[in-house]
């Protein structure tokens, strides 16, 4: 599956990827997920991680 920008009307060209996951324990019950934004020549912008606690894969 291929995914591509196609640019606005904007007078700055500037693309980012977005890039998200997450996992769980499903023996201890325990969920965390993460969020990623890079420029398009790979460069880390921004990222946080968060934990979610006592949970399992259908309360994320």
């Amino acid at each position: 599956m291929e995914s591509g920008w196609l640019p606005g009307p904007f007078p700055i060209k500037i693309c980012w990827k977005l890039d998200t996951d997450g996992s769980s324990l499903r023996i201890l019950g325990k969920a965390g997920a993460g969020v990623l934004i890079r420029r398009e020549d790979g460069d880390w912008v921004v990222g946080f991680f968060v934990h979610s606690g006592e949970t399992n894969c259908l309360k994320i």
